[in-house]
């Protein structure tokens, strides 16, 4: 399943809304470090594991568009 997700600064629960899921993080984007607390936030939202996710598009960006594996 694809999800498209849009980070911000902060640290409240990831929220549905619309056809996206809005992810809040407070930490810094060195070192791919912000990129993984959202995998992980992503992981738990969904309940799966981080492993099951990746970042297709938007490395860098605020916007990413995710593959996140459910199993059934």
């Amino acid at each position: 399943m694809q999800i498209e997700v849009r980070v911000k600064k902060g640290n409240r629960k990831p929220e549905k809304t619309g056809d996206y899921l809005i992810v809040y993080t407070s930490v810094e984007r060195q070192n791919n470090r912000a990129n993984l607390d959202v995998i992980k936030q992503v992981a738990l939202f969904y309940g799966v594991s981080a492993a099951d996710i990746s970042i297709r598009s938007g490395r860098t960006k605020s916007r990413k568009l995710l593959d996140v594996n459910l199993k059934d």
